[in-house]
């Protein structure tokens, strides 16, 4: 599998970064993990023909995890002329959501008025799925309390990797983590802070001996990471970082 970062920042764009995005392409499937707000103009500029994503999966319904994919929707109805049918895998609500998000942001142009068909598939936490020759394994994060919030360990015949979304740090972690070829980890601050539902450098680092994993990057970082990134020893994720595993 090849895996492009396509957005490697927080919420708050901080750094200048995208908010998140994976793009996956693996022989001739490509797919998004989460879709941020700057992921079209981003694959745009990366030169890679949208039409090619085959299906979309999401982590949790926070806005720069997801708050892309009406952008990338409203150009495949007016703009690439999509007309293969689109999955779009996530955590229960999901469809709910982005039916909102799509009517709110263009009214009049909402899921039900695309030329296309778009499934929508919601995932149960720790649930064992498959989408076409991948096994997709939904861990229960803990990230938000209306809604599930899911790491995601995805793999075929050759390769895996795994990736957190947003989260505490729980111990489903060390079996998202386990037997993977890349473990992709949320770090939005340096220092373990209580009472915050995001992950620290400094956690990852008191259970990075626990991670079966043969390499971690860590992603979705926050100011005060950045703010000490000669500080930290694990390699981090930036805009368009290529990773080949």
């Amino acid at each position: 599998m090849d895996l492009t970062f396509i957005g490697s920042g927080d919420a708050f764009a901080t750094g200048g970064r995208n908010q998140t995005c994976l793009l996956i392409k693996d022989y001739e499937k490509n797919f998004l993990v989460d879709c941020g707000p700057a992921a079209l103009a981003t694959l745009k500029k990366n030169n890679f023909d949208i039409l090619d994503i085959d299906f979309i999966l999401i982590t949790h319904l926070h806005g720069d995890h997801y708050g892309g994919i009406p952008y990338l929707l409203l150009d495949y109805q007016f703009e690439s002329r999509r007309t293969k049918e689109i999955n779009i895998y996530g955590p229960k609500g999901t469809e709910e959501k982005l039916k909102n998000l799509q009517e709110l942001l263009f009214t009049g142009h909402g899921i039900e008025t695309m030329n296309f068909k778009i499934n929508f598939i919601e995932f149960e936490p720790n649930s064992i799925n498959h989408i076409e020759n991948y096994e997709v394994r939904a861990y229960l994060m803990e990230h938000m309390q209306d809604s599930d919030c899911l790491g995601y360990k995805i793999s075929n015949n050759e390769s895996s990797f795994a990736y957190t979304g947003d989260s505490n740090w729980v111990e489903n972690i060390f079996e998202l983590s386990d037997n993977t070829d890349l473990f992709i980890c949320e770090s939005s601050f340096y220092r373990k802070i209580e009472n915050v539902t995001h992950i620290s450098y400094e956690e990852i680092l008191e259970n990075i001996e626990y991670l079966n994993t043969k390499r971690l990057i860590l992603t979705h970082l926050g100011s005060e990471v950045l703010e000490n990134i000669s500080n930290v020893d694990i390699e981090t994720a930036y805009d368009n970082l290529k990773v080949r595993f």
